[in-house]
């Protein structure tokens, strides 16, 4: 026999009741019965364990139970459920939530008048009154909740139809439904102004009409790794961003991603707003984000707290610093080909172009202020001055002489002369700066080669080797801004070989160090430039937008004379060419042990000019060197004499008349097609 037991009963798996059974004879019976009231309808599945708490030890355990299906029909009833709860942030707000509610009455019957409630974080925020609902059919409601205040984080919104129980339904248990807003709030936790590099070194001086960046570095509450528990990527948010500077507008309503380390920069969460300033003054620089909008979904959050997304700062924009000829601002770059053959012509096109564009993108000098120049006639190499079929490191002071004669002519501040691809005869040898303002360039050269050279121009030294003043990497006697190990505990081996990271890519590397590749230029190369073609960075406190005008100085154009000559090794100096020009800028020239005389008929001195020449170059020492330079013309000039050291070296008779030219053919008027012939004759008084 079996002692008493336990029957358990369930219906759709979920337990509803249970009964004592008596005990049991061997071959008896017993009935036990129970009550369940239908709460659906349909099929349903009814099932019974005999000794369900095991307290019977039995010969056979596995057949205890046994299930029946029954089919329950019930009345023609409605059956009310939330279908579906969506949010967004209303137009024109940022942290007011339109919520939407989908009714819907599931059940056999049309339901009556009933009341829906809607609930954040248990507080009730609003109602609706729904009159009647028609079987099958779905109705949407709207209601708003304003999250400006709330906590950052999430918070439930639950919707209860029929929520006094007014309707008889069909299943009562389904009512009810809940979903999450999350609220985020976004801080702008600093803002900063970059243009080319930090301009908080600079004193938050930038350069009028250059693009320029304002970051806006973000954080949320929660935090990233919380938000990433929630499966929101914080790196995938997108923002509204506004700005304005002084009075104007930028950017209004733009939509910027989120950039940090992974995209290069120096920083993690930032916000990028792009603009540039064309006058030079004094701006206040006001910004602000607005969203989140997630990348992912399209999907915005709303900000509780909107009186930290805002930052703002003062700048002061600055000019070039001098005037040049006739009046007017510039730095013009003169580009020529040198050697070139019509059938590649169009690499030096190219070639000038690309580096041109490097230099205008990370140079302090305004757009509008650069001008860019290309000379369409191709320049042969001078005779050289050994009997030497190649070119040669040495065998090129009268080309540069030739250089510094055609950008003064042309009045250019720089002269980039691009030659043919292994012109150099060295691979490692894509540039080429000597002495003075024109430089060489081979085509097909990294975009950074021109501005590199040009930069020794500004006395920049190369930052791929532990340069010493005095050295081929650094020819000045003077100390070098960009040397490597020239900051205060810097270590040289960090610079070298490829350059001094930006310090706001630190993925690309200075423009004076070796390598083609992720150039850009570093805060010491850009600072000793601003400070050359700019000026000194001034303090917002300390500067007025009048003195901003005050601080250009202007030299009226004058006649001037071209002098250039070689400077040999051994004390030998031979001029070269001498010419008198017109409204021209005077060079201003670095005094040294050599100077040039301007002497009248009787031998007075009427000016004295010193200067220094350098035997080092990029390449190595060199026995030979040269100069080229214009100073102001002295009426009455005669003679001009060259002196080392006071002891005289070599003269030069001014002529007293000018040399005519007189073309023959064609006379003008005539049409030709492919090559022509012109004839000319020319004459000079004095021989």
């Amino acid at each position: 026999s079996a002692g008493s037991s336990t029957v358990k009963y369930y219906i759709d798996g979920s337990y509803v009741g249970s009964d004592t059974v008596p005990s049991l004879s061997l071959g008896s019976t017993s009935t036990q019965t129970f009550t369940w009231k239908a709460n659906k309808c349909g099929n349903v599945k009814v099932k019974a364990v005999a000794d369900a708490n095991k307290n019977i030890e039995e010969s056979d355990e596995t057949n205890n139970e046994m299930e029946k299906s029954l089919n329950i029909k019930c009345p023609e009833l409605p059956d009310l459920i939330v279908e579906s709860i969506t949010w967004k942030i209303k137009d024109g707000t940022e942290n007011t939530v339109e919520v939407t509610v989908t009714i819907k009455n599931q059940g056999e019957a049309d339901a009556k008048g009933f009341t829906v409630k809607y609930y954040v974080d248990d507080k009730e925020v609003d109602s609706d009154s729904i009159s009647s609902l028609s079987k099958g059919s779905p109705t949407a409601r709207t209601f708003e909740w304003n999250a400006n205040g709330k906590s950052p984080g999430d918070h439930e919104v639950k919707v209860i139809a029929d929520v006094s129980n007014k309707i008889k339904e069909s299943r009562e248990d389904n009512n009810v439904k809940t979903t999450t807003i999350t609220c985020i709030d976004i801080e702008v936790v600093s803002m900063e102004i970059v243009q080319v590099i930090k301009s908080s070194k600079l004193n938050n001086n930038l350069v009028c009409d250059k693009p320029f960046e304002v970051w806006l570095r973000v954080q949320t509450t929660p935090s990233a790794n919380e938000l990433k528990r929630k499966g929101i990527e914080f790196s995938r948010f997108i923002f509204v961003v506004e700005a304005k500077i002084g009075d104007t507008k930028i950017n209004e309503n733009e939509k910027s991603q989120l950039w940090g380390k992974q995209y290069g920069f120096a920083d993690d969460n930032i916000v990028l707003i792009y603009s540039r300033i064309r006058d030079p003054g004094k701006y206040t620089v006001d910004a602000s984000i607005h969203g989140p909008i997630y990348r992912v979904t399209g999907h915005e959050y709303p900000d509780p707290n909107l009186n930290n997304n805002k930052n703002k700062t003062d700048v002061v924009i600055r000019d070039v610093k001098w005037w040049n000829f006739k009046n007017f601002k510039s730095f013009k770059i003169y580009y020529m080909p040198i050697d070139f053959t019509h059938a590649n012509f169009p690499n030096f096109v190219s070639t000038a172009e690309v580096n041109n564009l490097f230099l205008a993108t990370t140079y302090p000098i305004p757009k509008s202020r650069l001008i860019s120049s290309y000379n369409t006639n191709i320049l042969s190499s001078p005779p050289s001055l050994w009997p030497t079929p190649t070119w040669t490191k040495e065998n090129n002071t009268l080309l540069w002489i030739e250089l510094e004669l055609f950008r003064t002519l042309v009045r250019a501040d720089r002269l980039v002369g691009i030659v043919p691809e292994d012109w150099f005869n060295d691979k490692k040898l894509l540039g080429l700066f000597k002495w003075d303002k024109s430089v060489l360039v081979e085509e097909w050269a990294a975009m950074n080669t021109a501005a590199h050279e040009i930069g020794h121009t500004f006395r920049l030294c190369e930052e791929y080797n532990a340069t010493k003043i005095g050295t081929p990497q650094c020819p000045y006697s003077f100390e070098n801004p960009n040397a490597p190990g020239v900051n205060p505990g810097e270590d040289p081996n960090d610079v070298i070989p490829d350059g001094r990271k930006s310090d706001a890519y630190p993925r690309k590397t200075c423009m004076m160090g070796m390598g083609e590749k992720d150039k850009w230029i570093c805060p010491n190369c850009y600072m000793h430039l601003f400070k050359v073609l700019i000026g000194e960075p001034k303090k917002t406190s300390e500067i007025s937008s009048q003195s901003l005008t005050e601080m250009h100085t202007y030299q009226s154009p004058t006649e001037v004379l071209f002098v250039s000559g070689i400077v040999w090794k051994n004390g030998s100096v031979e001029f070269y060419e001498l010419s008198r020009m017109k409204d021209q800028i005077p060079d201003q020239i670095t005094p040294g042990n050599y100077s040039i005389e301007c002497l009248d008929a009787d031998g007075k001195v009427l000016s004295e000019t010193p200067f220094d020449v350098s035997f080092y170059t990029e390449y190595g020492e060199v026995n030979v060197t040269g100069f080229a330079f214009t100073i102001p013309y002295q009426s009455g000039t005669k003679k001009v004499v060259v002196k080392y050291k006071e002891e005289l070296k070599d003269e030069f008779v001014l002529s007293a008349n000018s040399p005519t030219v007189s073309v023959i053919s064609p006379n003008g008027g005539e049409s030709f097609s492919g090559s022509f012939t012109v004839t000319w004759t020319a004459s000079d008084p004095d021989g």
